[in-house]
């Protein structure tokens, strides 16, 4: 781990047939701190617009919704490909974490090496979640609504809330 937690140990590379193993790789792992760094209601605003305007020509992929070995623990999968990357986000609900001063969301993004398929970076990135769903869902409203709509409740007091 370097400073700023992100791992840099060399990940052991598969052989590239020729008898020579390619060059080692690094597993980038960036923090919730770093990523929680990173985003604003902005970037998110634009990342949510990219994204509805995604789906229109993209593939849906199905997500997968499963439970830990405590049944009230959930997590789902959803996995993303474009035309330069893929990968899978593990979204987190562990309802006990309030015990632990932790919130009860957390997403975890895994993104694939496109040359040969493994792991190349984890990225931990709740506090970037909460900021992308609030910001589809200001954008779903903005799209959605009449344009002499004068009233919007909203019901809800989850962490994305704020």
């Amino acid at each position: 781990m370097t400073a700023a937690g992100s791992t840099t140990d060399p990940v052991p590379a598969p052989s590239s047939g020729s008898g020579r193993p390619p060059a080692a790789r690094r597993l980038l792992h960036i923090t919730e701190e770093q990523t929680a760094a990173l985003v604003d209601e902005d970037l998110a605003l634009e990342a949510a617009r990219a994204a509805f305007a995604a789906t229109v020509d993209g593939t849906a992929f199905p997500s997968l919704a499963v439970h830990g070995s405590d049944p009230r623990n959930r997590f789902t999968l959803k996995p993303s490909a474009s035309a330069t990357h893929a990968g899978v986000k593990i979204g987190t609900y562990w309802p006990g974490n309030a015990e632990h001063g932790l919130p009860r969301h957390h997403s975890t993004l895994l993104l694939f090496d496109q040359t040969i398929g493994r792991i190349a970076a984890v990225l931990e990135v709740g506090t970037a979640n909460a900021y992308r769903t609030a910001a589809a869902d200001a954008l779903a409203v903005d799209l959605l609504t009449r344009a002499d709509t004068t009233t919007l409740a909203v019901f809800g007091t989850g962490h994305q809330a704020a």
